[in-house]
C-alpha cells in the first residue's frame, strides 16, 4: 500500500483572526486523530510561570518549546497543525525547511481578517478575562503580515486563503454597490425628477458584485437596504431586484426615504430580528455612511474591498505551487 505523504499545516493570521476556530472546525471536530495541534499559546497558558496579566513575559520561551515540539512530531512522521507563528518567519521558515527535508507537504492556511476586527475581538477577550495579546502586538504584526505571506508562498506546497467575511447576515446598499452609480441630472432648482424619470428602472447591474453575492453567500441572509425617495422609486427598485437579483427574498428588501437615515433603519432591523451586531456586515459605497454604521458594532465593507475578497476566493481559494 502506498504511504500517504505527511502534512504540516501552518496557520497564518493576526492574533484573534480565527485560527483556533478554523482548526477546531476543520481538524479537531472532523478528524481529531488525524492531526496533532501545536500551539505556543496553549503551551503558555499551561506553563507554571504564566501570568494572564502579562502573557508576553514567557512568550519567547513558549515559542521555543513549540518549535521543539514541531521537530519532535516531525521526526515521528505525524500530521501536524501549527496554530500561530506564521508571522514570525524566522523560526517558521526553519521549521518548514526541516519538515520539507523529512518529506512533508507544507500547507499554509491564511485567514485574512482585518486588524480592526482582531483588535475588537481582543478587546472582548480582555473584558472577559480571557487570553489576549497587547493591542500594540496586533498592530505590529499587521504591518508584517503580507510580507510573511509572500515568504511562505515561496516555500509552501499549497496555500488556502480564507478572505474575511462575517456573512451570517449581510445588508447591501443598491446604488453604487449592485446597481451602477448614476450621474443624475437636476433642474435649475437642484431637483431630480424621481416621479417621471424611471431613474432606477434601467440602472446597469454591477455583475461582479451580484455574482459574488449569489455565489458565496446564503441567500436567505442577504438583505437589501437602499435609500429611495418615494413609493414610485420603491417599485422601480423592487422590479430591478427581481430582474437582476431574483435570489433576494421580497421580505428582505428595505427602502428608506433618505440615505441619512439608512444607519438608523439598519439599527432598527438588527434590534427587530435580534441579531448579534458582530454577525452583521453592511456593504455600502459611501465612506461617511460606513463610518457611521461602524458605531453599531457591526462589520462594514466598501464594494472595492468586497470585490477584492471575492477575487481572493476565486483565484486563491486553493493555490497549488507549480
Amino acid at each position: 500500500m502506498e504511504n500517504k505523504q505527511k502534512e504540516a499545516v501552518i496557520m497564518l493570521s493576526l492574533p484573534a483572526g480565527g485560527k483556533t476556530t478554523y482548526i477546531k472546525e476543520n481538524y479537531i471536530d472532523v478528524n481529531p486523530n488525524n492531526h496533532v495541534i501545536v500551539s505556543a499559546d496553549n503551551i503558555r497558558v499551561k506553563h507554571p510561570d504564566y501570568d494572564p496579566q502579562n502573557p508576553e513575559a514567557i512568550h519567547e520561551l513558549c515559542v521555543d518549546l513549540a518549535e521543539k515540539e514541531m521537530y519532535r512530531l516531525g521526526s515521528l512522521n505525524t500530521n501536524i497543525v501549527m496554530d500561530g507563528g506564521g508571522i514570525n518567519n524566522y523560526y517558521t521558515l526553519r521549521i518548514v525547511d526541516k519538515l520539507k527535508f523529512w518529506g512533508y507537504k507544507i500547507k499554509v492556511v491564511f485567514i485574512n481578517t482585518p486588524a480592526r476586527i482582531c483588535i475588537a475581538r481582543n478587546n472582548e477577550r480582555v473584558k472577559k478575562g480571557e487570553r489576549f495579546v497587547p493591542k500594540s502586538s496586533i498592530i505590529d504584526k499587521s504591518y508584517k503580515l503580507q510580507r510573511s505571506l509572500s515568504r511562505l508562498m515561496c516555500v509552501c506546497d499549497e496555500i488556502i486563503e480564507i478572505p474575511y467575511f462575517t456573512n451570517k447576515y449581510l445588508f447591501v446598499d443598491m446604488d453604487g454597490c449592485v446597481a451602477a452609480y448614476q450621474d443624475l441630472v437636476a433642474d435649475e432648482h437642484g431637483n431630480v425628477d424621481y416621479v417621471n424619470g424611471e431613474i432606477f428602472k434601467y440602472a446597469k447591474p454591477v455583475v461582479e458584485v451580484i455574482n459574488g453575492l449569489e455565489t458565496y453567500f446564503i441567500h436567505n441572509n442577504i438583505h437589501i437596504l437602499s435609500a429611495s425617495p418615494n413609493s414610485i422609486c420603491n417599485t422601480e427598485k423592487a422590479e430591478w431586484l427581481n430582474k437582476y437579483m431574483p435570489f433576494i427574498k421580497n421580505e428582505n428588501k428595505y427602502f428608506v426615504g433618505n440615505k441619512q437615515y439608512k444607519v438608523v433603519m439598519l439599527e432598527n432591523l438588527i434590534k427587530k430580528f435580534k441579531l448579534t451586531p458582530q454577525d452583521v456586515t453592511f456593504l455600502d459605497d459611501e465612506h461617511k455612511i460606513l463610518e457611521e454604521a461602524k458605531k453599531l458594532g457591526i462589520n462594514t465593507m466598501h464594494p472595492s474591498m468586497f470585490l477584492a475578497n471575492i477575487s481572493n476566493l476565486k483565484e486563491y481559494l486553493t493555490y497549488n505551487k507549480k
